[in-house]
């Protein structure tokens, strides 16, 4: 089975200071928590991926070719957004993004967003770490409409 593990923190720059609003927890079902003026929804998968086992947020059926044209065409994905209030912009300046795979998992990964129509990676890895790792991906300048969202996507 290809199998990747997701570990999500997301930070946000609000205008009344630095402040974490969504994260994946270890749960099966994650959940999104929300912050003043701004909301963040859980982390699903694309319709190409499964539900795998274990206690993270693990999905199985990873295109495991090597072009991105084919994750992405497969719906191979892991998807989140953040969602301004009416009168409020969203502001991503950094992620920190948590993950590992099984030996049959995806080696590379690249996150797209809905800002340009998941046209081109705010972020790529290609060399997907069996042990885990943690990244920060800094300096990003992504801001939604008044009111708007913007989603993301990790494809595998």
């Amino acid at each position: 089975m290809n199998k990747l593990t997701l570990l999500l923190s997301f930070f946000l720059i609000i205008e009344y200071g630095f402040s974490q609003i969504a994260a994946y927890s270890g749960k099966s079902s994650p959940s999104a928590t929300a912050s003043s003026n701004a909301s963040a929804t859980a982390l699903s998968r694309g319709a190409g991926l499964g539900t795998a086992s274990g206690s993270s947020f693990n999905s199985n059926n990873w295109t495991t070719t090597s072009t991105a044209g084919d994750a992405i065409t497969n719906n191979d994905y892991i998807e989140w957004a953040l969602t301004a209030n009416s009168g409020y912009t969203v502001n991503v300046t950094s992620i920190e993004i948590d993950y590992d795979r099984s030996s049959s998992g995806p080696s590379k990964v690249f996150i797209r967003t809905s800002l340009d129509s998941y046209g081109s990676d705010i972020y790529s890895d290609a060399s997907v770490s069996s042990s885990g790792e943690e990244n920060t991906i800094s300096s990003l300048n992504l801001t939604s409409a008044n009111g708007g969202a913007i989603t993301f996507r990790l494809y595998g």
